[in-house]
């Protein structure tokens, strides 16, 4: 367990601002922190300080009392981000970001106890930081959160996300899926690098060996990802009903409901896998140049599929593209995995 800090008192606190991170499956992955600090301190009134995305992450959390809009990318909306902490008036702020700015914006805003990971220049402005782990071995980003809330003293016993979408997105969800019957197939051909993205043929391909198993395929992407969407719904197979769901209005308002109404989440290591996770669909990932031990999540239902699955625990995916060339994965594997997952029903 990490080392509490003993000279603070969370249960004097009345106020505690939690600085969120901008990736969806980052914001997904502090889900277990935060409902832990929620659960062990309910008297605490929690401030999720962020962008859209990760406010759409955890929108309606039982545990979050409020929801502060955060725009740091400048020194000038660093300012004016800091001046809006400070009318908060809180007695903490966890910073769960890794920049530098994430430290200037707490410094800035004057809140008394700030507390987060050290490094580039972020424990000069914190009042509170402890060290990011020196192993050279991936740890799960999950870990690294839960070690912060250790620090005041808050056990994360349940380290596994937990979300459900609420009422309003329900709702806004029911369009994308007008006319569909039985279980959905969602596929998220997406990721925020290429180097990540298994390709687009591979998709087709399964879709048209499992495609007949589900009541449609849907293909999930972001509004800067609709070439690519369209590209896997374009050259689909006939016969399978197949939903172009940024076309048919998917946005992040309705993004949780579309994960959580899939039986199956086929998904590269892109934001939407951990929703996936935290909704309880089963999910399968697919792993390229990117570690998995950086984002395994405890407890998952949730089976991962690596391009260099004999890659032993000294080296590290990320440096070896070469050897972890996604397009290393099989189709064979992945119908494979879908159709044991199917029959385990």
């Amino acid at each position: 367990m990490t080392r509490r800090f003993e000279n603070l008192d969370p249960a004097a606190w009345r106020r505690l601002v939690v600085v969120a991170p901008n990736w969806l499956g980052d914001a997904v992955m502090c889900e277990p922190a935060i409902r832990a600090v929620g659960e062990r301190l309910p008297h605490l009134e929690i401030v999720w300080a962020g962008n859209p995305v990760s406010q759409a992450a955890l929108r309606g959390h039982p545990c979050i009392r409020q929801f502060h809009p955060l725009r740091d990318r400048g020194l000038v909306s660093i300012i004016r981000s800091a001046r809006g902490l400070a009318g908060l008036s809180a007695d903490a702020i966890l910073v769960l970001r890794g920049s530098a700015r994430s430290g200037m914006l707490a410094r800035l805003s004057g809140i008394p106890t700030r507390i987060g990971i050290d490094g580039e220049g972020r424990g000069l402005l914190l009042t509170h930081a402890i060290p990011r782990p020196g192993s050279k071995r991936p740890s799960p980003t999950i870990a690294l959160y839960r070690s912060l809330v250790e620090t005041i003293g808050v056990d994360v016993v349940d380290a596994t996300p937990r979300l459900d979408p609420i009422e309003a997105e329900l709702a806004a969800t029911a369009p994308l899926f007008d006319g569909v019957e039985g279980p959905v197939l969602g596929i998220v051909p997406g990721g925020s690098k290429p180097s990540k993205r298994w390709p687009v043929e591979r998709f087709q391909r399964v879709i048209g060996e499992v495609g007949a198993r589900f009541g449609a395929v849907a293909v999930f992407g972001g509004p800067d990802e609709r070439t690519l969407v369209r590209s896997v719904v374009s050259s689909a197979p006939g016969g399978v009903e197949v939903l172009d769901l940024p076309d048919r209005g998917l946005t992040l308002d309705n993004l949780r409901g579309a994960v959580g109404r899939c039986r199956l989440l086929l998904t590269n290591d892109t934001g939407p896998r951990h929703l996936g996770i935290a909704l309880g669909v089963p999910t399968i990932g697919l792993f390229g140049p990117t570690d998995h031990r950086w984002t395994v999540v405890p407890g998952a239902d949730e089976r991962i599929l690596l391009a260099e699955p004999f890659l032993d625990d000294d080296h590290v995916a990320d440096h070896h593209p070469d050897a972890c060339r996604i397009d290393r994965i099989p189709v064979s594997d992945v119908v494979a995995a879908i159709v044991e997952e199917l029959e385990s029903e």
